[in-house]
């Protein structure tokens, strides 16, 4: 990082603080941690200018050099958006291997609106997430493997979420008995595209284990019921069963 130049044992230390940081977000810093750490705007202007910090979104910047890894674009997006953004939808399913992100894109999912527009980020305003929907992986926030399949299963064909599940499996992010409690519990909000007030039920209908646990069979209806304002009719969409092998 090169900030232990003519340093103070003050100065040292946040550096160290920074650095370790850093270190644990994929070469990553957000402007308001690094306020947070003790450095002021000018000394972070300074370190922008002699190339020790690099812009990569606003308010978000890579240290030591420009390039990214993937891990790090993703913390990037994640560190962009603020206080409770997760990574979600198809960019969550690339960091669990259970699916392709979209191209040129990074989803991403937060409890709170903005008017502010990201390039290369779709942000989903999600209320509802709660903490049981939402973890970790290589220190990213991310939604759990099991919320990210019902995320997937709102876009994506029958054969598609059958694949998820399997990929799902093949990495021991799922188990039957946990995922079938957890789609129970679902009701998911749907993205502003769809029709007024509209939710997603999700039931698991039938999950079972053969005997020798050799294979299990779930399928997950999706209800889609959208009640149109003044007419109070409802629609109904039943979408997508999969298959788990063990």
């Amino acid at each position: 990082m090169g900030w232990k130049i003519q340093q103070g044992p003050r100065e040292a230390e946040r550096s160290r603080r920074a650095w370790a940081l850093a270190a644990r977000q994929h070469d990553v810093l957000s402007r308001q941690q690094l306020l947070e750490l003790g450095f002021s705007r000018r000394a972070i202007e300074r370190r922008l200018d002699s190339g020790r910090l690099h812009r990569v979104r606003p308010g978000v910047y890579a240290v030591g050099r420009p390039s990214l890894s993937k891990h790090g674009l993703w913390m990037a997006a994640v560190l962009a958006c603020g206080d409770g953004a997760v990574l979600s939808h198809s960019s969550a399913a690339a960091l669990w291997r259970i699916g392709i992100e979209r191209p040129r894109v990074v989803e991403l999912s937060q409890p709170t609106s903005s008017d502010r527009r990201r390039p290369g980020l779709r942000i989903h305003r999600r209320p509802s997430l709660q903490s049981r929907d939402v973890t970790t992986r290589h220190s990213i926030p991310i939604t759990t493997p099991v919320q990210t399949l019902v995320d997937l299963a709102l876009r994506l064909d029958r054969r598609g979420i059958e694949r998820a599940i399997n990929e799902a499996d093949k990495y021991d992010l799922v188990h039957p008995p946990d995922l079938r409690k957890a789609l129970e519990l679902r009701v998911v909000s749907r993205g502003q595209h769809s029709c007024e007030a509209p939710s997603i039920a999700v039931r698991s209908e039938s999950l079972r284990r053969s005997s020798n646990g050799a294979s299990c069979l779930l399928r997950v209806t999706l209800v889609c019921r959208s009640r149109s304002l003044g007419s109070g009719s409802t629609a109904s969409k039943s979408t997508s069963s999969g298959r788990i092998s063990a």
